[in-house]
């Protein structure tokens, strides 16, 4: 998946970085086995990738909420959170 994830992020990955994004990715990938209660999440490869490039392309504006410039203005989404969402959204989270 680590692999797919910087070929999907393409020049806004940079080299040397492997180890930082690794992080991320275990990270929300333990994340996603607390949320939907299971050992297995290969079926929520697509959310916790989509989670990772998000933070990875987020680091340094962690603290930020919204940008606002007269050129333009920005929001930024917690990746956590929407991890959180897709996954109840998207029914991957079982109940006990």
């Amino acid at each position: 998946m680590l692999q797919e994830i910087i070929f999907n992020l393409g020049q806004n990955f940079k080299s040397g970085d492997e180890d930082i994004l690794n992080s991320i990715l275990d990270n929300f990938t333990t994340e996603a086995k607390n949320i939907t209660n299971k050992t297995d999440v290969t079926d929520c490869k697509m959310e916790i990738m989509n989670a990772t490039k998000t933070a990875y392309l987020q680091r340094g504006t962690e603290d930020v909420t919204d940008l606002n410039s007269p050129e333009r203005s920005m929001k930024y989404v917690d990746p956590m959170d929407k991890l959180r969402i897709d996954l109840v959204k998207n029914g991957k989270r079982r109940i006990f």
